[in-house]
């Protein structure tokens, strides 16, 4: 195996002059996404190539994912490299054609692509200096830019692109999609891949590059070039001083923020830009200073500043948020030699220690130093050996070795960052966390036995994703944090250790690493943009590619993996979305998400809507996925309304058809709108049989009337008889539920039969002909007996007012609480003859009257003193007073000229008092059905009988009867005057009044 690299305290210069030879770019290949705390990183594809690129003969000991290279990924994964070779094999590429050879390989290791761009000349190693790759910025895919350093040669890149040859050439192509699109060569004075002082790719992807050119009198010239991919912008002439003691020693340095391109360099006097200066301050020892200029992507200088010399050789040079950031050490270039003193304020300082020191400071672009962070070092190739890495927002990794046998501190900024001291490891390569302001964070690293004057080997890459990676060679065991120590990894010899290890960027944690027999010596080299690490191994003068691909969720599966951020080791993906389930939020790529996806896996290759998918669960509804297509839980083959209203409940028959579209919410056959139990029993039929009137109330359970006529089935003798008609009656005397002459054959229930029944409605005891007393009486039955007819008089509650109607009656005084009594109604006869006064027709001498006789009925609610009744001449009439009996005709017969007028002329059969007290009355036995109807107004038409108010035996003039006469309060009269009077009762002429609007006692007019 050739070395690595081998560092010896004499070979500072070349180190660093190496340093400055290569340029510090920023990553091209923009990382598609970044993953801040990877878990673990597995070895993934490997490739070789049968040369090393020229950069890599020498390392680079310390990058970043800023700087450029001569390989790289694109924004999706795809490797690229370029190097110049006659005989070439890199993986499955092989050629043996003189000239630069570019390779494509997918995110998976496999060739893509492969092309040269031929030579006329040299180009014949990786190692020709007359020929060589000096960076290749990648912009996209397949879209990069090739920087070449060549001599005496022409490039041919396609058939209408090439370069003439020529004697010292940098030559810069631009490449896309469609092939090779221009290339340019530029004359250098030496050999261009030292005159390259740095390149890089702006934010809008243009090219700019910085190559030193020849002296002029007293300054040193530079060429500042800008480049799109259309071919050349713009060219600046930038002049440093160029003189005793530096000549042309004096840093320069570049870097890009956004589409502005900074320039820092070492000068005297002042720096000359496209014919402008910026001019050092008149105080600066010897005249000299560095100077910062701002130069936009037209050319044009935006902004200048210039700081003394502050006795600080400065190596690296970094625009973060437009501050400046700077590493260098304590070198006095002007005074040619070493010293151990700086100048930041004004006057030189020493920094405390009797050695060398390297520094890290902040620059604002108005010229202030925003900090300045003092390192000691062993002596200053340690300068180069160190190496801060920085961030987008100022903040830094900085590396760098504590080694005992120096004279060194193992601090920063009074932190002691040794790690291994206490195990005997005198040797660490350590990392420092440091702010945007330079103050310490925490540090890290690793410990091992190597030896300064002998070889050292060991590479940083600090990526762009969340994690930094150290390697390490040693020639005994490496100490890791945790504890972890290495075992041999057989390089050269079996005492030989090697490590590559992953740290965390945010806390310093390592969190994996490589090392042991199964190990080889990896060092880290770029990252791809899903956060994989590249790394290489120079053997036998061959550079072997290894890609470690990121484990991001810890399932063991790196590139490729379909759910990068989520353990799935699986990798099932149902429909083949390159989303694995485990974080695809629609497996089934239907539209529906899972959450709400009952067939999270179901049919493919559809999707949901209103038409496919009635219920919008995720499960077609034309295949056997989806059983219930409105998701109402009752299968399709059983719903009668598969594609009804979505969702269950309010289904009450659970048919499937919900209430609101079912006309049938109990499914028994009958519609609801005819359904007098729509939402009765289920699971049975409206017929003729369970269903007798067809109301849709099973009549077993739940139809108390099964023929509807109004009737109790437990009352109804015809419980399943005609349907639909109401009992009363007129249709149902005896109200059986049987209807009259249609289905009962004896309509009255009187034991007569309807053909053998002469009174078919009578009520009470009958004879053998099914006629009543009263019917025989008032000759109402059917035997053609007498001609009498039946009057009934009603005398009102409230006194004197005598009516053929109840309800004619002035209402009661609902005041009076005795009026709210419920009355005890009392039917008085007068038995044939005129002798008895009896309660009941059967108590009568001689047993029930004949038809030919009339009788007198008495309505008496409120008293029971019949003794006080006397009977007229005649036997007709009853009265509380004889004066009011009539005279007789010889005959029997009433003289009605006699009777108050009101009483009905031509009845001469009977006349029943009826006296003030009850507010309805009852049918009583066989002989009177009296209905009780409301009062009618004030206006009915009455007739007065004067002996009717001592018809009780309270006398006319207590108070309780005369108040009974007053109007009741509610009574609303007619108002005149501010009264309101009122005829009370009314047609008497007796008339009352009050204030109007009031509800007082009335007062009699006149009284």
């Amino acid at each position: 195996m050739s070395r690595v690299i081998k560092v010896r305290s004499f070979a500072i210069a070349m180190i660093f002059g190496l340093m400055m030879l290569l340029p510090l770019a920023p990553a091209t290949a923009a990382s598609s996404e970044e993953y801040d705390d990877p878990i673990a990183f597995l070895p993934g594809w490997n490739e070789s190539m049968n040369s090393v690129p020229m950069q890599y003969q020498n390392y680079q000991l310390i990058s970043g994912s800023n700087d450029s290279d001569v390989s790289g990924f694109d924004s999706v994964g795809n490797f690229y490299a370029a190097v110049a070779d006659d005989n070439i094999v890199i993986g499955d590429y092989t050629s043996n054609q003189r000239g630069i050879h570019i390779v494509k390989f997918d995110p998976n290791g496999t060739l893509s692509w492969g092309k040269v761009v031929s030579s006329s000349n040299y180009c014949y190693s990786s190692s020709d200096a007359s020929c060589n790759v000096i960076s290749l910025h990648i912009v996209d895919e397949d879209e990069f830019y090739l920087l070449i350093s060549i001599r005496y040669a022409s490039l041919t890149f396609s058939q209408s692109i090439s370069t003439n040859s020529g004697t010292y050439q940098l030559v810069m192509a631009h490449h896309n999609s469609s092939g090779w699109s221009w290339a340019e060569a530029i004359g250098t004075t030496g050999y261009a891949h030292q005159r390259v002082v740095d390149s890089h790719i702006d934010s809008s992807n243009d090219l700019v590059v910085l190559v030193t050119g020849s002296t002029s009198g007293s300054y040193q010239e530079y060429s500042l070039i800008g480049y799109t991919a259309s071919g050349g912008k713009w060219n600046r002439l930038l002049e440093t001083y160029y003189g005793s003691p530096t000549y042309a020693n004096s840093p320069i340095m570049m870097d890009v923020e956004g589409t502005t391109t900074h320039i820092f360099a070492l000068t005297k006097t002042n720096l000359r830009y496209d014919s402008q200066s910026t001019y050092c301050s008149n105080g600066a020892e010897l005249g000299y200073c560095y100077a910062w200029i701002s130069i936009d992507n037209n050319g044009a200088r935006t902004s200048q500043t210039s700081v003394d010399y502050p006795s600080v050789y400065f190596g690296k040079f970094e625009v973060h948020q437009s501050k400046a950031y700077l590493y260098g050490y304590s070198e006095d270039v002007l005074n040619n030699g070493n010293d151990y003193y700086t100048n930041f304020t004004g006057t030189m300082t020493s920094n405390n220690n009797s050695g060398w020191a390297s520094v890290l400071c902040s620059l604002s672009s108005n010229g202030n130093w925003n900090y300045v962070k003092y390192i000691s070092i062993p002596d200053d190739e340690w300068f180069a050996l160190s190496q801060p890495i920085y961030e987008d927002d100022g903040s830094a990794y900085f590396f760098t070795h504590q080694y005992s046998s120096y004279p060194t501190t193992n601090y920063y900024d009074g932190n002691d960052i040794s790690n291994y001291s206490a195990l005997g490891y005198q040797q660490e390569f350590s990392v420092v966390r440091i702010d945007s302001s330079g103050n310490y964070q925490w540090h890290t690293g690793l410990g091992g036995s190597y030896d300064l004057d002998d070889d050292l080997y060991f590479t940083v890459y600090v990526s762009n994703s969340g994690y930094f990676v150290m390697s390490m060679l040693s020639n005994g065991i490496i100490q890791a944090p945790g504890g972890v120590s290495t075992t041999a990894c057989g390089y050269d010899t079996s005492s030989t250790h090697c490590m590559l290890a992953w740290f965390h960027k945010s806390n310093g944690t390592m969190f994996d690493s490589e090392y042991g027999e199964d190990a080889t010596l990896q060092w880290a080299k770029t990252s791809s943009p899903e956060g994989g690490l590249l790394t290489f191994e120079v053997r036998n003068d061959s550079w072997h590619f290894r890609y470690f691909m990121p484990d991001n969720d810890g399932d063991n599966v790196g590139t490729g993996d379909n759910c990068p951020e989520t353990y799935n080791p699986s990798q099932a993906d149902h429909d083949l979305d390159l989303d694995g389930d485990a974080c695809d939020d629609d497996d089934d790529n239907d539209g529906i998400e899972d959450l709400f996806d009952y067939c999270q896996r179901g049919e493919l290759n559809w999707i949901s809507d209103s038409l496919t998918d009635h219920d919008g669960d995720g499960c077609k509804d034309s295949t056997e996925e989806d059983l219930d297509d409105d998701n109402d839980g009752r299968s399709d083959l059983n719903d009668l309304c598969p594609f009804g209203v979505i969702g269950a409940g309010n289904d009450f028959d659970g048919d499937g058809c919900k209430d609101l579209e079912d006309n049938d919410d109990d499914n028994d056959g009958v519609a609801d709108g005819s359904d007098l139990c729509d939402k009765g029993e289920i699971d049975w039929s409206s017929g003729t049989v369970t269903d007798h009137d067809g109301d849709g109330c099973n009549d077993a359970s739940e139809d108390s009337d099964d023929d509807n006529d109004g009737v109790s089935d437990l009352a109804d003798s015809c419980p399943k008889g005609a349907t639909d008609w109401p009992s009363n009656l007129n249709t149902d005397f005896d109200e059986d539920g049987c209807k009259d002459g249609f289905e009962d054959e004896d309509d009255d229930n009187d034991g007569v039969i309807n053909p053998s029944d002469n009174c078919p409605n009578s009520s009470g005891t009958v004879d053998e002909n099914g006629c009543s007393a009263s019917q025989n009486i008032d000759g109402s039955g059917n035997n053609g007996g007498g001609s009498s007819q039946t009057v009934v008089y009603y005398v009102c509650p409230q006194g004197g007012l005598v009516v053929t109607e109840l309800s004619d009656c002035p209402p009661v005084d609902n005041n009076n609480t005795d009026n709210q009594q419920e009355p005890v109604t009392q039917f008085y006869y007068v038995c044939p003859g005129g002798t008895e006064i009896v309660t009941d027709m059967a108590d009568c001498p001689g047993g029930l009257p004949s038809t030919s006789q009339n009788i007198t009925y008495v309505i008496d609610p409120d008293s029971n003193y019949s003794d006080d009744f006397s009977v007229c001449p005649g036997g007709t009439v009853l009265v509380k007073d004889p004066s009011d009996c009539s005279s007789q005709d010889s005959d029997g017969s009433t003289d009605t000229s006699e009777k108050n007028s009101n009483q009905e002329s031509g009845s001469t059969d009977t006349i029943v008092l009826v006296f003030a007290g009850g507010a309805f009355l009852l049918a009583m036995a066989a002989v009177l059905l009296v209905l009780v109807r409301k009062p009618v107004s004030a206006d009915t038409n009455f007739a007065r009988l004067e002996s009717a108010d001592t018809l009780f035996k309270e006398s006319p003039s207590s108070g309780p009867m005369n108040s009974l006469k007053k109007p009741p309060n509610d009574i609303i009269g007619s108002t005149k005057d501010g009264y309101e009077w009122v005829e009370w009762p009314p047609g008497t002429d007796s008339h009352w009044y009050r204030a109007e609007n009031s509800s007082e006692d009335w007062s009699q007019y006149g009284n």
